[in-house]
């Protein structure tokens, strides 16, 4: 379940725009998929991930590696935290392990100006995905991944608005009918107090193997500031086509360190 554009909206809940400060961000989760991508077979899967983040003006780099659990009736083809249908059933299984790894970089281009104008904050990115989960056991594709895109955002307080468009160049192991994907997503929020937001988003990723469908979720995400500091965020997600999860959830805290103005 992890998303680029979920991941967007957790840190608008810090309310400080890129370009203001230097930090460090540690996020922490668990978050919970199942389904059955229109069949008769079932699939669970845990997701535990741990992401360290840099922040240094406009830049930051971000580095997130994960434990997961499954367990299945049908093939998958886990990518990023994410459970994808890949073909012919073998037996019910269930694994445990590493996820693939996921380098992030995003350069905030234009500072979002607020109310003086509607012109949004710009922020390209680009990411790498190590595959340290074991194929053999469905818990990684085996294969490096390369991507890019750019993310945009809109701040006029208590609203807020977020949309990203994404391609990731697939790595190709052999003998799996795997594509480049593609991606691209968008939502808006509100902040009802000055603690808590609430923000609602919509996701969609080209199929990860040829003859499925397009995933396409829709996401709620209610976010809670305890402290300048520290943060945490609860999330549904209903998934609406038979290429995603019928269903899951998470939360995660984060917590930021090492401000420097």
């Amino acid at each position: 379940m992890l998303r680029r554009v979920v991941l967007l909206a957790v840190l608008l809940t810090f309310g400080e725009a890129p370009g203001y400060a230097r930090y460090f961000v540690v996020r922490a989760g668990t978050f919970y998929d199942a389904g059955d991508f229109g069949t008769s077979r079932n699939f669970h899967t845990w997701y535990f991930p741990v992401t360290i983040k840099g922040v240094w003006d406009r830049l930051d780099l971000s580095l997130t590696s994960a434990w997961v659990y499954l367990t299945t009736e049908q093939k998958l083809a886990l990518s990023e935290g994410t459970p994808n249908p890949s073909g012919a059933p073998p037996p019910q299984s269930s694994a445990s392990g590493p996820n693939d790894t996921v380098a992030k970089a995003r350069y905030c281009l234009l500072l979002d100006p607020g109310r003086s104008s509607w012109v949004p904050g710009v922020s390209p990115y680009v990411k790498v995905k190590f595959p340290t989960g074991d194929p053999d056991q469905q818990l990684g594709t085996g294969e490096a991944d390369f991507g890019f895109g750019v993310g945009l955002e809109k701040t006029v307080e208590p609203l807020f608005a977020f949309a990203d468009v994404g391609y990731t160049v697939i790595g190709k192991p052999a003998g799996e009918n795997l594509q480049n994907r593609p991606s691209a997503g968008g939502g808006a929020g509100a902040w009802l107090n000055k603690k808590t937001s609430l923000s609602f988003e919509l996701d969609w990723r080209k199929a990860l193997v040829r003859g499925f469908d397009d995933p396409l979720d829709l996401y709620a995400i209610l976010g809670y500031r305890w402290t300048p500091t520290m943060q945490s965020a609860l999330y549904a997600m209903k998934g609406l086509s038979d290429g995603s999860p019928s269903y899951g959830g998470g939360i995660d805290v984060s917590y930021k360190f090492g401000i420097q103005k």
